[in-house]
């Protein structure tokens, strides 16, 4: 704690330049002198903040793991919260605390805990605020609690929070009943090239010789621009470069797209549902592929996809999901899950579970040499819909985590810390790339010299298994 834990930089040390377009660009090291001047490349680029002091999300972790002030539900009583005051001089009677309680991500009711004190090293105890109604089967129930400098304290303006903790209340599970289907069900069209799939509102089609699904058709209305792939590999942070990332864990790159069809077929038909069910090699990692489709008669389709993998020695996988592209015109942007600033498996404690919305080009962090980011992580559902409000649902029977961005990963996934690549080398395109993922290893940061993610925040290679249904919306 003494010293600081040993974060640095503050601020990435980038200056601006001006390319010959006139786009305007943080440089670093390597961006000036005649070719050969040695530098570190971005080394310098490495702080909480940007160049121009707008913050990194990671500068939220720090001020949350940083907080002196810990809440936490009594093992003893679960009406009952925990507050250690961790300050080495300041009684807790210096500070306001609030609380809200979520609905499902939705703030229901509000408030202002009694004031009471809490000498410093000390711990107290205090009743958790009640809030009637809270017991609805089948809604996640979350209680947020804030503290808020009663005066101003030095640099520290009056109403700053200071510390805050989200904690999950119990939650009751509800047995949900089937609805009524459509008027009619499912028509299924097989040739020897195309398998295709309709019903009263929807259709879908599927490339026999590849195995991927070709079009998505919601009320006559396509939604996707390029079908859902598994997909492995994530797009090397600088902390992975530092690791040798790309060395070590490199068999994965192109694992998805060097993929072979092995099989295609129809398991199941009838006028409810249609299950389909396809094959793949995995020349690149000597591992097997299944993705088993079920659509249903609402137009409904999940996706279940598992890796077998066939050699006993392969690398730990980056990440394990799926990658898929929508138009352009998609880029509303609603979920439930942690946010709203991008968060990963080891780090997503400041990031708390709600709902948020917002635009896709906004989910973008562009740090000062591009890579992986604008990650979320426990979601619960996420859309992503048009000005319309038409679009897609993306759920799982777990949580999942998703990444969006309007330039494909293959365009910086080749990179190198010493390529000297920029956010306006990076083209955006009118689409929305999407990353749908069961999990995606963790950003590490101990150092970046050589130090991997911690080990718990790491995915050995082995079998996996990840559902995702997709559902056709309208407003």
């Amino acid at each position: 704690k003494l010293q600081g834990g040993s974060i640095w930089d503050w601020v990435d040390q980038g200056l601006l330049k001006t390319d010959k377009f006139g786009n305007e660009y943080w440089a670093y090291g390597g961006d000036f002198g005649p070719e050969g001047t040695p530098s570190d490349y971005n080394f310098c680029a490495n702080g909480l903040v940007n160049a121009d002091r707008s913050i990194h999300p990671g500068l939220h972790e720090v001020k949350k793991v940083y907080q002196n002030v810990h809440f936490s539900v009594s093992p003893d009583d679960k009406d009952k919260i925990v507050i250690h005051n961790e300050y080495n001089f300041t009684d807790l009677d210096e500070f306001d605390f609030y609380y809200t309680f979520l609905a499902d991500g939705r703030p229901v009711v509000k408030g202002e805990l009694p004031e009471f004190g809490c000498a410093p090293g000390q711990t107290t105890v205090i009743d958790m605020p009640h809030a009637v109604a809270l017991t609805e089967p089948g809604v996640e129930y979350f209680l947020n609690l804030y503290m808020h400098a009663k005066q101003e304290m030095g640099l520290i303006p009056k109403g700053a929070m200071l510390a805050a903790e989200q904690i999950r209340l119990p939650y009751r599970p509800v047995l949900a009943m089937p609805l009524p289907g459509p008027l009619h069900g499912l028509d299924m069209s097989d040739s020897d090239t195309l398998l295709e799939v309709s019903g009263q509102d929807f259709s879908l089609s599927f490339d026999k010789e590849n195995g991927q699904l070709s079009s998505y058709k919601y009320r006559g209305k396509e939604l996707i621009l390029a079908a859902p792939v598994p997909y492995f590999w994530r797009e090397p942070t600088d902390n992975d470069h530092g690791f040798g990332m790309v060395r070590k864990l490199g068999v994965w790159r192109s694992a998805s797209e060097n993929r072979e069809l092995t099989g295609f077929e129809v398991l199941d038909s009838d006028s409810r549902q249609i299950v389909v069910k396809v094959d793949y090699s995995l020349p690149d990692v000597y591992s097997s592929y299944s993705l088993v489709y079920s659509i249903d008669m609402f137009g409904d389709l999940v996706l279940q996809g598992s890796i077998h993998p066939g050699d006993s020695i392969l690398p730990d996988m980056p990440r394990f999901g799926f990658y898929m592209e929508m138009f352009g015109q998609y880029d509303n942007v609603e979920w439930f899950g942690r946010g709203p600033f991008e968060n990963y498996v080891d780090r997503k404690t400041a990031a708390f579970v709600g709902l948020y919305k917002g635009k896709v080009a906004d989910q973008h962090v562009s740090y000062i040499r591009p890579q992986e980011n604008g990650n979320k992580c426990d979601v619960r559902w996420m859309s992503l819909t048009d000005e319309d409000g038409r679009g897609l649902k993306f759920s799982s029977g777990g949580l999942f985590e998703f990444t969006l961005q309007q330039y494909r990963p293959q365009w910086i996934s080749q990179s190198t810390r010493e390529s000297k690549m920029h956010s306006v080398d990076v083209p955006r395109r009118n689409m929305v790339c999407i990353n749908l993922d069961a999990f995606q290893m963790g950003v590490g940061g101990n150092n970046s010299w050589g130090a991997w993610p911690l080990e718990k925040y790491r995915y050995p290679a082995k079998a996996y298994n990840f559902e995702l249904k997709i559902e056709p919306i309208v407003k």
